[in-house]
């Protein structure tokens, strides 16, 4: 995105979010199938509909990102965990929702916790777990390769 294409959209951004969170007659509709509070993902129609408005195309990408927990299709390798949703292993479980007094959300330096070992996780089948933490620990090694952060 160039900086004049920014510039562009940002007021509109700004304002057609400001109106989705206003809009509270069709919260009800639920139409997108949004599982949090209304008005939660409003920043994103914000910016579908300044986007719109103000001519911007855009590439859409269905393999770029995928949610922890989630199988990727067969010879794709996601370059993103988005950590959107609510992400459980057995007894073990992570919720972005659950850090929003925690400072570790205003510094881009820090990371969370990473998620336990398969011998302090219950209930669940540990070739499962093992499995699951090699696929997260691989695509993480080549997010910080690609983003020069090791090696």
């Amino acid at each position: 995105m160039h900086i004049d294409d920014l510039r562009a959209l940002a007021p509109l951004w700004l304002s057609k979010t400001e109106e989705v969170r206003q809009d509270k007659s069709h919260w009800s509709t639920n139409i997108t199938g949004d599982i949090y509070g209304m008005g939660w993902i409003s920043e994103m129609y914000g910016y579908s509909f300044g986007a719109a408005e103000v001519g911007l195309r855009h590439k859409i990408n269905d393999d770029i990102m995928i949610y922890p927990g989630y199988t990727p299709r067969p010879g794709i390798e996601p370059l993103i965990l988005h950590y959107g949703l609510p992400f459980k292993v057995g007894n073990w479980s992570f919720s972005k929702l659950e850090h929003h007094e925690d400072g570790i959300i205003y510094d881009c330096n820090r990371l969370f916790n990473p998620p336990p070992f398969p011998r302090e996780v219950n209930n669940l089948p540990i070739i499962v777990w093992v499995i699951g933490c090699a696929h997260l620990y691989l695509l993480m090694m080549k997010i910080f390769y690609a983003l020069n952060f090791v090696g």
